[in-house]
């Protein structure tokens, strides 16, 4: 499953812009999965790759309803194939319209493992050809109780003509903390309206309990790691990699992982974060970084501590006496940067992240 998706996040879509009332009817067949025929094929729905035995009614766990449907990892593949397993429903959809999809996933995976589950949203044209960086993914892993996953785009693109709606379950090849995980999906949704996904109210899972769900990876991936950790179980490692250009020249690594979460103007942020590492060179940093963007996207401001050449834990603590006029929302990102080639091998540990916002005594 190792694809080029095009991520398009709300955060990132003009709140300004004005489309027309559509009649928000639920174009899904059989979405909450309750008929479901002898040899476990769900009405309106496609199984596509993998195992379709995975695939099957759940009457116990179910977030509406009577039944759910579960993926669940049985056994991984041989050789060199990812785990990938899916439900697929097609329906005609015009270009020019709003879309919001949505549905609700109870993930049971073990928070060190890479499975994920997760719902993408294709535009196709009228040959069932799919268009070119459109594709919307949102995925989610660890464990949980329900929730939801939601997109919504104010406008569907030129040249659509149908919409393929993708529930699934995705494991890397021979990751063996995979097998034995399962997601259930239920109340499945897709109508032609416009509902901006709202941001969340404070930061989740900060002390990485549940693995790195809720962070969004961007660069060089992080993962979960229950070896060096200050607080609980778990804790978020970043391990430089030696990385090249195509010309097989060295490059800077750069990983960072981020949560978006409401602010307004004129309150009082603390961010902090605990992190340990292995780095030799004094120029290879770990870094807590904070962003005040507007609702258009402009940054406001931005804060950051960092450290370096530490083998103990240390705590970064970042304060904003008072957020800008026109703040939206905050970023908080966990960053680590490396020159080309320097400390290969070597990780950053961060623990015990927090956020807190509140209104300034007057």
């Amino acid at each position: 499953m190792k694809k080029a998706y095009l991520f398009l996040l709300c955060a990132a879509i003009s709140l300004g812009l004005v489309t027309q009332a559509y009649a928000a009817t639920n174009l899904l067949r059989n979405s909450s999965f309750e008929t479901v025929d002898a040899v476990g094929n769900f009405a309106g729905w496609q199984k596509v790759n993998g195992d379709g035995e995975f695939v099957f009614a759940d009457t116990e766990v179910r977030y509406a309803g009577t039944k759910s449907v579960k993926v669940a990892i049985i056994e991984m593949p041989g050789g060199t194939i990812d785990y990938y397993n899916n439900l697929v429903q097609t329906v005609n959809y015009p270009a020019g319209v709003p879309l919001n999809a949505r549905v609700y996933i109870k993930p049971g995976f073990n928070p060190m493992s890479n499975a994920r589950a997760g719902m993408i949203v294709t535009f196709l044209d009228g040959q069932g050809r799919e268009i070119p960086n459109s594709k919307v993914e949102v995925k989610t892993g660890g464990t949980s109780n329900w929730r939801a996953l939601r997109a919504s785009i104010p406008l569907t693109p030129a040249g659509t003509a149908k919409v393929s709606f993708t529930l699934y379950v995705w494991a890397a090849r021979a990751d063996a903390l995979s097998v034995g995980g399962a997601a259930n999906f239920d109340a499945a949704y897709l109508a032609q309206e416009y509902k901006p996904v709202p941001l969340n109210a404070k930061l989740l899972n900060g002390g990485f309990e549940n693995g790195v769900i809720d962070w969004v990876e961007a660069d060089y991936p992080s993962k979960a790691s229950n070896t060096v950790v200050r607080f609980g179980l778990l804790s978020m490692q970043k391990k430089i990699a030696r990385l090249t250009n195509a010309t097989g020249q060295l490059i800077d690594f750069y990983s960072s992982s981020y949560q978006d979460v409401a602010c307004t103007s004129g309150k009082k942020v603390v961010a902090s974060t605990v992190v340990k590492t292995e780095f030799l060179k004094p120029n290879t940093v770990a870094t807590l970084r904070v962003y005040c963007y507007n609702a258009s996207g402009t940054i406001l401001r931005r804060d950051s501590k960092y450290v370096y050449n530490t083998t103990d834990w240390k705590r970064l603590t970042i304060t904003i006496p008072s957020t800008p006029a026109g703040t939206a929302r905050l970023r908080y990102v966990l960053y680590v940067w490396g020159k080309p080639g320097q400390d290969a091998g070597k990780s950053a540990y961060f623990d015990g992240s927090t956020l807190t916002i509140t209104t300034p005594a007057s």
